[in-house]
């Protein structure tokens, strides 16, 4: 049974594996943050991340300065970035069967001869198909996660008597979730530490709240470390975005991704299928213990804390699924649970392959960034017609930045750069009109991708608008 201890992370990693060997990195979101690291790569930058040039406010530096890290190493190849998630995933699978050990160290397995708990909650971790998916895409939700399960280890280290040791392992896990993400980290611990009457049995209060908040002002203290140079050295704009606009005003207000409150409800039993499905009689039920009453406050006042806030995706609940499988690993077992798991990280595969037949190549700009590359290496500057979010930089490792131009923008600069090329998205077949020949075009999500000369910029403003 020991041996079987390491094939959950083999899984994992050969599913990560095969998602870079089948798809391109996807537009927005991995191209957008593979350009900022390509950026920062370009021109050596560390404090401020920079996008085109430009300061980027959205997110904090750890994950583009894990990838500059490997760059500097490695070179700038894409699979270390991509390859991320998943260390991270496995870094989630790890750290759960430790907090499970942990949490009911000294339980007997569910029947005799079976895995102990540490056993079942890597397989419910990694079997998980939210947890499985996510952890193959260039996200900060799985970095996320990791953290989260680093803050909760912390916590119940606190309340076994490891006070110190315990309240420092949560301010870490806060420092590295503000340099991941911003202080959405507090969504995920937060419910854990403020509600611990609830799980952690008798303590002395008192110092249990001073404890956490000396925890929140060393994680605050780390990342202020960071973000007053970085403000300091990005500019006003920069500044005010990190400490206020990108952070605490997302809390109270998104400025994307608004949906309804009841939005999660019926997203999150797709992320923990096959679990969700689980035949209900092959539970274990009883009342919960202090350690499952720790995972289900923390989950669920994540939850909570979510639905009230109005942006809302589906992998920003990823970090809350690995607390849910600790439950479910307590109280489920069965000779047939690796098969599910694995079986659910083969579906998962199945959908990447024929993805790549039919769906993602929609959504590969390799073709696009090859005659991009050439173009810029013929020295001829480079705009794009609208907003510019690095979807190309990257991928055709472009030197110099890409200028985003409105329509009134789009004939002056034409004019200034006879030589250039633009980058236009528009309605599938709408350059077909245009006189000039396109110098590449190919189908682009619902649309068509179509770099012009500049000589045809009068004539696509005409066309195309």
């Amino acid at each position: 049974m020991r041996s079987e201890r390491w094939l959950p992370y083999a899984a994992l990693l050969a599913l990560g594996l095969l998602s870079f060997a089948l798809r391109p990195a996807l537009p927005d979101d991995e191209t957008r943050y593979l350009s900022v690291a390509w950026d920062m790569h370009k021109s050596g930058a560390w404090l401020v991340p920079t996008l085109e040039g430009e300061a980027y406010a959205h997110k904090p530096p750890l994950l583009f300065w894990l990838i500059r890290a490997g760059w500097l190493v490695l070179g700038p190849v894409e699979w270390w970035p991509r390859l991320l998630p998943v260390l991270f995933g496995c870094a989630v699978v790890a750290m759960g069967a430790q907090l499970a050990e942990r949490l009911w160290a000294g339980e007997a397995p569910l029947s005799p001869g079976r895995r102990g708990v540490g056993d079942r909650a890597r397989w419910f971790i990694v079997g998980t198909a939210g947890f499985a998916v996510f952890a193959t895409v260039l996200l900060f939700d799985v970095m996320i996660g990791c953290w989260t399960m680093l803050g909760v280890y912390g916590l119940v280290l606190a309340r076994d008597g490891a006070r110190l040791r315990g309240f420092a392992l949560h301010a870490l896990a806060l420092a590295l979730g503000g340099l991941t993400k911003g202080p959405v980290i507090l969504v995920y611990l937060a419910p854990a530490a403020l509600l611990a009457p609830l799980w952690a049995g008798a303590q002395p209060w008192r110092k249990w709240y001073l404890g956490w908040a000396a925890a929140i002002a060393v994680a605050l203290a780390v990342c202020l470390a960071w973000a007053l140079p970085a403000a300091a050295a990005g500019g006003p704009a920069y500044g005010d975005a990190i400490l206020w606009r990108q952070t605490a005003g997302r809390m109270v207000e998104a400025f994307a991704h608004r949906r309804p409150v009841w939005w999660y409800l019926p997203i999150l039993p797709v992320l923990l299928l096959p679990w969700a499905v689980w035949p209900v009689w092959r539970l274990r039920w009883s009342r919960p213990d202090a350690g499952e009453r720790l995972c289900l406050l923390a989950a669920v006042g994540g939850l909570a804390i979510f639905s009230l806030i109005s942006g809302k995706q589906a992998h920003y609940l990823v970090p809350l699924l690995p607390l849910l499988s600790l439950v479910l690993a307590r109280r489920v077992d069965s000779p047939v649970l690796p098969q599910v798991a694995l079986g659910t990280l083969s579906l998962v595969a199945a959908t990447l392959l024929a993805g790549a037949f039919t769906l993602l190549p929609r959504y590969d700009l390799r073709p696009a960034a090859a005659a991009l590359s050439r173009a810029a290496a013929e020295g001829r500057p480079i705009a794009y017609a609208g907003r510019y979010d690095g979807e190309l930089s990257w991928l055709a490792r472009l030197g110099r930045p890409v200028a985003s131009l409105d329509a009134t923008a789009i004939l002056p600069w034409a004019a200034a750069h006879p030589e250039g090329v633009l980058i236009v998205v528009h309605r599938r077949g709408a350059g077909n009109a245009v006189g000039a020949p396109a110098l590449h075009r190919q189908r682009y999500r619902g649309r068509e991708l179509s770099l012009w000369s500049a000589g045809a910029a009068a004539e696509l403003v005409e066309r195309l608008r």
